[in-house]
């Protein structure tokens, strides 16, 4: 049975892709107006914005109320999902980036593709209605299991499921998700074999036949459109002699060729007699399909890759270099023919196969460690419910030893990858002191994130650590007066200068309502290092209510940071961080103004501002470098002119709201996370 509960149809999210139909007349971005009931495709969101795109390849901007869904009965299965997510959400205990952007194979334009697993609440297990068995974001390409779902999943040795668990992008881990981490070798057996190397294989068989199926149709309408073919028997036999093969698998193949031709609406019906008058009335382009090009061909080739590594090793091949990173890049970016991509697959299911004979890994997966840890999550559940401590049954043994006093809901410290510069060790032991002090003083962290040279894309050598948060005191030394506004350590920790500050809450969200670029970067930057269930929940609100307020921050950063560039410049100081900092803040501003995303990494931009390679390499040298003697700054300056108009215009025209809209929410946030 499943939940009768879901979101009304006017407040559902329509996904990208969606086909709509317009409510009244709408003009586009070209002038042209476009009447009520046309149709038209969702290219982007942004709250209540859409950018839509119509068959004719024109695009306009329509609010939410002015457009509905093409299929109507799609509105309550979006709603029910989306209503999902909305209260499920925060019960995530554990997720990480996944795709291009986990193996090393993403451009400038690929989304982060995030999987993750959560916890059903204990009332919805024990209810009537059916839990969900996957959550997704309605704004990102993010998607959840259940944790049922994700077990099972996990010991059948899915390839989705497997590389989630052993992606190096964390985002989110919790307490149990720790453990989940530190059990995933209970998922690792020799059915890893058919969900990856099989699978690959049997879908390169199917690449192969689709690419014979596309050969034939090309070579069927062009052996019509010159006359040497004109019955159906004629055609079988005239492609088993092009193209080799036995006549009964054309004569298979023209039928599917016919099927696939009257499903596009390109034949009236699936007939031979159909497609000749087509081509006989000049319509044979029409009918020669695409060129092919199979997008999913690099991956299935990582699969094989991934298996002949788990098969050797024991571990999974998840970010892949060398030479096998280029041709992976060079089969995606379609500079390979396929024809040397499905020899190389062939080669490499071959090397899949000698492995698998001598291969150490178990036979089947650990069932019983499994089950106990599936129901140590349903216990936290009911534990969470019920207002119970954690406690330490005897059948948690088989997942390791269990702090009673730990929340095994509220994630901790170092949660995801950081720079490879950073010592992990040593901010691990940093944040433990300020959790114990946090204890004694009042001033508990919510939320910490490496911020600075990091999080911007230039470190050097001798770049300091910027620790930038958020910490909240209780709702009694609110009342007495007794809170501290900031928190601050300056100073050399285990041989890195590091630069800590938290503010407390109250000031926190006065300049989040603000549009404070600084505090955003400090919830929804790259590196978050310190996390609570509070942070994650005020992290939600401030990505959700993101305005155009933020435009007077950047501006204003951006006009600073370029008078102290000239007043150094007249003493003979011109630092490329100076530079690159106005770069990075003016394009930061311009990203979330047209996007309502946070981008803060330079070299995201490398592509359309050139001339931020030249600094970087002067940055990543020194903390202080300067321009070389000699060197022109003309240039750069002329692009941050650029970029400011650029951040002015995106300003005039951006869809944000003018104000936060939910700050009714960030009130009774604020109330609980006093107590």
């Amino acid at each position: 049975m499943t939940d009768r509960l879901g979101l009304s149809a006017d407040a559902v999210v329509l996904p990208k892709g969606t086909r709509v139909v317009l409510r009244c007349d709408l003009r586009g971005d070209d002038g042209h107006v476009f009447r009520a009931a046309s149709l038209a495709t969702v290219d982007s969101v942004v709250y209540n914005t859409y950018r839509l795109e119509t068959p004719s390849g024109r695009t306009l901007t329509a609010q939410r109320d002015q457009i509905t869904v093409q299929r109507r009965e799609l509105l309550r299965d979006l709603g029910v999902r989306q209503w999902d997510y909305g209260r499920l959400a925060r019960t995530v205990i554990y997720s990480s980036v996944v795709g291009s952007r986990a193996w090393g194979l993403d451009g400038p334009d690929s989304d982060e593709d995030v999987r993750g697993v959560f916890v059903a609440p204990f009332d919805d297990v024990c209810g009537l209605w059916q839990v969900p068995a996957e959550i997704h974001d309605p704004h990102h390409e993010h998607a959840y299991w259940e944790i049922g779902r994700f077990v099972t999943q996990g010991l059948k040795g899915d390839a989705n499921t497997l590389e989630a668990l052993w992606s190096p992008l964390h985002k989110v881990v919790t307490p149990l998700g720790e453990a989940l981490l530190a059990e995933r070798r209970m998922f690792v057996s020799m059915n890893i074999l058919g969900s990856f190397g099989r699978y690959a294989q049997s879908q390169f068989k199917k690449i192969e036949r689709t690419r014979k199926r596309h050969e034939g149709q090309v070579a069927l309408v062009d052996a019509l459109d010159t006359g040497r073919v004109h019955a159906p028997d004629e055609a079988v036999r005239w492609l088993s002699d092009a193209l080799g093969g036995a006549q009964a698998e054309w004569r298979a193949e023209l039928k599917a060729m016919l099927r696939s031709l009257h499903d596009q609406g390109l034949l009236a019906t699936a007939s031979f007699a159909d497609l000749a008058g087509a081509v006989a009335e000049g319509r044979a382009p029409a009918l020669r399909p695409a060129p092919f090009r199979p997008k999913n061909a690099y991956n299935l080739l990582r699969l094989l890759y991934s298996c002949r590594s788990w098969l050797t090793t024991g571990e999974p091949l998840i970010r892949v270099q060398g030479p096998e990173r280029d041709v992976l890049l060079e089969i995606k970016n379609q500079l390979q023919p396929i024809e040397a991509t499905l020899a190389l697959a062939r080669s490499v299911a071959a090397e899949v196969d000698a492995a698998a004979k001598g291969a150490r890994l178990p036979s089947a997966p650990d069932y019983a460690r499994a089950d106990a840890f599936l129901r140590r999550c349903r216990r936290a559940a009911a534990r969470r419910a019920l207002g119970a401590r954690p406690t330490a049954p005897a059948t948690e043994a088989a997942t390791g030893d269990h702090d009673a006093a730990t929340d095994e809901w509220v994630p901790r410290r170092l949660p995801v990858a950081l720079p490879a510069d950073v010592d992990a060790g040593a901010l691990r032991a940093f944040l433990d002191e300020r959790i114990e002090d946090g204890r004694t003083t009042d001033r508990r962290p919510l939320w910490v994130g490496l911020t600075g040279a990091h999080a911007y894309g230039f470190p050097s050598p001798d770049s300091d650590l910027d620790l930038k948060g958020v910490h909240a005191a209780s709702a009694s030394s609110v009342l007495v007066g007794r809170r501290s506004p900031s928190h601050e350590y300056l100073g050399e920790w285990h041989g890195r200068e590091l630069d800590y500050t938290t503010n407390e809450l109250a000031g926190f969200v006065a300049r989040l309502v603000a549009g404070n670029g600084n505090a955003l970067e400090q919830l929804l930057g790259p590196y978050a290092v310190l996390t609570t269930e509070g942070g994650h929940a005020l992290a939600e609100w401030a990505k959700v209510n993101v305005s155009s307020r933020s435009f007077h921050h950047y501006r204003g950063f951006m006009n600073g940071i370029r008078r102290e560039y000239a007043r150094e410049a007249e003493r003979g100081v011109r630092k490329a961080k100076r530079l690159l900092y106005g770069y990075r803040v003016g394009l930061t501003g311009i990203h979330l103004l047209r996007t309502a995303t946070l981008v803060m990494d330079v070299g995201a931009w490398l592509n359309d501002w050139p001339r931020i390679a030249e600094l970087l390499a002067v940055k990543r040298d020194a903390e202080l470098g300067q321009l070389p003697t000699g060197a022109d700054d003309a240039p750069f300056l002329q692009d941050l002119d650029s970029i400011e108009r650029a951040l002015v215009d995106a300003h005039e025209h951006t869809a944000l709201p003018a104000a936060p809209p939910d700050i009714a929410g960030l009130e009774r946030l604020q109330v609980a996370l006093r107590f």
